[in-house]
């Protein structure tokens, strides 16, 4: 469905992390959908 050929891989919205990744990777992906969707509501 999504082509994922390697673990780990998260899917985050439209947004694809493949490997082992530091925190701080995780915190800006999701710090920027919440953004993005809040921008959708206001």
């Amino acid at each position: 469905m999504h082509g994922i050929n390697a673990v780990p891989t998260f899917i985050i919205e439209d947004i694809i992390i493949v490997g082992a990744q530091p925190y701080e990777i995780f915190k800006k992906v999701i710090n920027k959908v919440l953004d993005e969707k809040s921008r959708v509501i206001e």
